[in-house]
């Protein structure tokens, strides 16, 4: 009977948990009050949750799957006019939980074997790619700790947690490594420590030596784990490919899982053919979903015929056989020379700058250039400005024309380093002080920017931008 689900408890520090026992118990009365209230067991039940990462999201998943009912996960970030239009009947997990509880429909089952690892949960459960990951912790007993609800105290989570799988996507393991380089910059004895310690455990990767407790692991790199909790084992990042344990090269995301076929499909019109081994990336297997929900148009778009997936991902094989990523095909355009853009590209290469923490590259087919609108990191920028005698608050720093300059520069020398072309950097940029985040609409639930919202909310400071370009 051990632990499975929990909730942060920031008065004490500690996870409040509940016992397979105790999940297994609301999981059964939750899915009897299903049944109870006239609900129909098998596929063609839809059964929708609105919640943020909970407990009561996987009581109420599971009750519903104890029933073979069909799960709609609704973000909960949609707002209530949209729900007004989804929702035929709201009801509270505790409602359902006291039908069934007083209406007992049979048993539910044995109990699951527990086991040592721990998941921390904070990408959204709406996303099937974390309620997958979460169920196959449950599947061997594990248990998963559900995150504050902010995603800045997801550090002190961790250290709460100390969580042994995650979950993550590339745009928070870029900040732990961004938060790791930033902290040292500067600071030329810490960043050579930090140099040679990357050396010296690269070359016992190398010689396949595996271990935790040498002298640089002691000195570097425990800090950097004690960081995440100090004892994650597994981070999933794509449900589609598996970095090979002992791989111990960077740059690719490993080869094809058993459980599906990858192709790549030239794209002429970015100069991606399949003769070089590059193309955009297109699987196949029973792990791709069939389609949109009642949109067939929509779902013609991103499946084929014959059932490959249009990832919007440009990829290329290594000689190992191995994916790397190279681009995205999804949001490219055209500049008015003819020139197409893969904004996402430019931006993974301009968030290496130290300044940099969030940037949103812009263009299109009447205008010849590209500018942008950059949250700086804050932390970089004000020790740049107190060195430099610059004050304000973050708004008056992000309006002073030196900061400015330092920034762009800074963005200019990262992207000639990195091989951008000239018409891949950028005229000009806008410093904003706040940050793209989910409650401002500006971020999707899994972090991804929405770049039709981003251009409306700054159609404002874009426009101005080309004004005095031109």
């Amino acid at each position: 009977d051990g632990n499975c689900v929990g909730t942060i408890n920031k008065k004490t520090n500690a996870v409040d948990w509940l016992t397979y026992a105790q999940v297994l118990a609301r999981v059964k009365h939750f899915g009897d009050g299903l049944i109870h209230m006239g609900l129909k067991c098998g596929q063609n039940t839809f059964i929708g949750i609105y919640a943020t990462n909970c407990v009561e999201y996987v009581i109420a998943e599971y009750g519903a799957y104890s029933q073979s009912l069909v799960v709609i996960p609704l973000y909960d970030t949609l707002g209530p006019n949209a729900c007004r239009y989804i929702i035929n009947k709201v009801l509270t997990v505790k409602e359902i939980e006291s039908l069934g509880q007083k209406n007992p429909i049979k048993d539910f089952g044995d109990e699951a074997t527990n086991k040592n690892d721990t998941m921390l949960s904070f990408l959204p459960l709406a996303h099937m790619f974390e309620r997958c990951c979460q169920s196959a912790v449950f599947m061997v007993g594990g248990k998963t700790a559900f995150f504050s609800g902010d995603i800045k105290n997801l550090a002190d989570d961790m250290k709460i947690v100390r969580p042994t799988v995650l979950a993550a996507v590339p745009r928070v393991m870029s900040r732990i490594y961004d938060k790791c380089h930033t902290n040292i910059k500067g600071n030329k004895l810490k960043e050579w420590l930090l140099r040679k310690a990357i050396e010296s455990k690269l070359s016992e990767l190398q010689k396949r030596v595996i271990r935790r407790n040498g002298f640089w692991d002691k000195l570097v790199f425990k800090p950097i784990r004690n960081g995440m909790g100090g004892k994650v084992r597994l981070i999933c990042v794509c449900p589609c490919t598996l970095t090979v344990p002992g791989d111990y090269r960077t740059g690719h995301v490993g080869p094809p899982l058993p459980c599906c076929s990858i192709r790549l499909e030239s794209v002429p019109d970015m100069q991606y053919y399949t003769n070089d081994g590059r193309g955009e990336v297109w699987v196949k297997g029973p792990i791709v979903f069939n389609g949109y929900f009642k949109d067939p148009e929509k779902t013609a778009i991103v499946i084929t015929p014959d059932g490959w997936l249009k990832t919007g991902d440009i990829g290329e094989w290594t000689e190992n056989g191995t994916l790397r990523i190279i681009d995205r095909k999804k949001h490219i355009f055209k500049l008015s020379q003819g020139e197409y853009i893969a904004p996402e590209k430019i931006e993974g290469i301009y968030s290496k700058s130290s300044f940099i923490a969030q940037i949103f590259v812009y263009g299109e087919s009447f205008k010849s250039c590209l500018v942008a609108v950059v949250v700086p990191e804050v932390t970089t920028l004000t020790v740049w400005c107190r060195k430099n005698n610059i004050r304000g608050t973050l708004r008056d720093l992000c309006q002073n024309k030196e900061v400015k300059r330092v920034v762009m520069n800074d963005l200019l020398g990262v992207g000639k380093k990195e091989g951008l072309l000239g018409f891949e950097q950028l005229r000009d940029i806008y410093l904003h002080y706040e940050a793209f985040t989910i409650d401002n609409g500006l971020l999707t639930p899994t972090l991804k920017t929405k770049r039709l919202e981003i251009r409306k909310y700054f159609d404002r400071q874009l426009e101005d931008m080309y004004r005095s370009l031109d």
